[in-house]
């Protein structure tokens, strides 16, 4: 119950193509019983939550990867080679939220 993570899973409106594959973990204990509870209905983008909620937010960069998928990111991605980042959100100055984000080859070239 101290922590909640999650996949996600962007896709592209056009084509449903995944776009983006991540992996979250939130520290629940910072975050008001408002905020947990939407989190936890999953029907809102974590970003949106906490843009809603005024929740004072910075994202602090980790690392850059290059990453060789295997079974899991590429049944999402596809088996080339992707890139991604590691970071965490700080609320309120207190590391909250860590996260992975991995986008398709072709999706990182157009950044």
């Amino acid at each position: 119950e101290s922590s909640y993570a999650r996949e996600i899973v962007l896709t592209r409106h056009s084509d449903g193509a995944v776009v983006q594959y991540g992996l979250v973990r939130i520290w629940l204990a910072d975050l008001p019983a408002d905020v947990r509870d939407e989190i936890r209905a999953q029907q809102s983008p974590l970003g949106r939550v906490l843009i809603r909620h005024g929740l004072l937010r910075e994202v602090e960069l980790i690392s850059f990867w290059q990453v060789t998928p295997g079974p899991a990111i590429a049944k999402q991605l596809g088996d080339e080679t992707v890139f991604g980042r590691s970071a965490q959100i700080l609320l309120n100055e207190r590391p909250t939220i860590q996260l992975l984000e991995i986008v398709r080859a072709e999706e990182s070239s157009a950044q």
